[in-house]
């Protein structure tokens, strides 16, 4: 090798890396905030995008609670789900059995598992092969081809990006309600929350995004929104025909002004200890996807609890009619509540995925030969296709009519 080469290549290195741009660090790609509204979008994107990303990893549902007064006595209950897959740039794979569905407690009794076990491969040249086994039914095996598995696609894609707008879905949620009722006050709740409970950036790790909320101040603004969208007159109506004691307290509420009605809520939640966590994660492309969510309620002990007793007790108006008490005989009350077993509860949620791979997964890596035993169902399932593009087109035209209506709804 001529020596003078040697250091024109070093040069040409060192010239090249000044105009190559640094890759940025995770920390400066994550959201310092985000609404929950924008946290739904990226969950649906994270599953039914088109980006090639590759996510791999058991994505697990569990929730339990431990001494929920149940029929008069404390109880114990809950249940786990985990559903291995694997996502790459052109398919799937999604593993379904019986034995990665867990309940337990009082739930334990209530659901009745049969053995079951499936798996989905989906490739966008192979198609979709679905394989399973139960004790009904045996071994099963069926068979899409890549075109008809195309169509399905096509047909479902405008529905699912109409999905990842929440404002569309809860209208569509809002629709199924008329007059005041419990499932219009949930969506309504539902809706207000989407909107106005903003997700803050606590820490960074590695490629990981961890946030939290505040409910207990950010609460107020979610009444607030729930109050704006319904007439006063139809909601003390209804909340009187529940229970007459709801209706007194619900009209004695109404009746306060904002700087009365802004530390209940604080003060209210503060009596529990309430902690979430949203975590979201980088791909090697720099796309943003969920990784999980997790919610944690209980009581507080009560020596912490009377404390914030207190703080209640102090900004809730005279007109709710709460005796007042001294620290020691509220403190005495709690214990009291405690040793019952009303105060002992805890309640754990959780929805994400465990064991996270974002390594790359190649193109072809689900491609498959059609097994022979498949039974192909592509012949049976394609000419349905147009009526149910058909049905699907219906609904969100129905969704966008409710939605101009909604303008002139007394609701909204």
């Amino acid at each position: 090798m001529p020596s003078n080469l040697i250091p024109t290549i070093v040069l040409g290195l060192t010239i090249s890396a000044c105009f190559t741009p640094p890759k940025k660090p995770a920390a400066d790609l994550a959201p310092q905030q985000l609404s929950l509204y924008e946290l739904n979008e990226i969950s649906i994107q994270t599953f039914f995008s088109e980006n090639g990303s590759s996510v791999a990893g058991d994505y697990v549902f569990s929730m339990s609670a431990e001494s929920i007064f149940l029929d008069g006595e404390a109880t114990d209950g809950g249940v786990s789900i985990t559903l291995p897959f694997a996502m790459g740039p052109d398919g799937f794979e999604l593993a379904l059995r019986s034995t990665d569905i867990k309940p337990n407690g009082f739930l334990d009794s209530v659901i009745e598992m049969p053995e079951f076990n499936a798996r989905i491969t989906a490739s966008n040249t192979s198609g979709m092969y679905i394989r399973g086994t139960s004790a009904e039914t045996g071994t099963q095996h069926a068979y899409l081809n890549a075109d008809v598995c195309l169509q399905i696609k096509n047909i479902y894609k405008p529905l699912l990006l109409s999905y990842s707008d929440p404002l569309v879905l809860e209208e569509m949620e809002l629709s199924m309600f008329q007059g005041m009722s419990v499932g219009l006050l949930a969506s309504l709740i539902g809706k207000a929350v989407g909107s106005e409970l903003t997700l803050t950036l606590d820490r960074v790790e590695g490629d990981l995004f961890y946030y939290s909320t505040d409910f207990a101040h950010l609460g107020y603004n979610v009444i607030k929104e729930v109050l704006s969208q319904v007439d006063e007159d139809d909601l003390l109506d209804f909340a009187t025909s529940e229970s007459q004691e709801l209706g007194n307290m619900l009209a004695i509420f109404l009746s306060l002004d904002d700087e009365q009605i802004e530390p209940i809520l604080p003060a209210f939640m503060n009596l529990f200890n309430i902690e979430s966590e949203y975590v979201l994660g980088l791909t090697d492309k720099n796309e943003i996807i969920a990784v999980s969510y997790s919610l944690h309620i209980s009581a507080l002990p009560p020596e912490e609890m009377v404390d914030h007793f207190m703080e209640l007790q102090n900004v809730l108006p005279a007109e709710f009619g709460l005796p007042n008490a001294t620290k020691e005989q509220s403190l005495a009350r709690i214990e009291q509540c405690h040793l019952d077993g009303v105060l002992g509860f805890k309640i754990d949620l959780f929805g994400g995925i465990k064991n996270l791979d974002l390594s790359s997964i190649a193109v072809g890596n689900f491609d498959f030969e059609k097994p022979e035993k498949a039974i192909d169902y592509s012949e049976m399932v394609g000419p349905q296709l147009p009526m149910i593009e058909s049905m699907l087109n219906s609904q969100l035209q129905n969704g966008a009519l409710f939605e101009e209506d909604a303008d002139q709804s007394e609701v909204f």
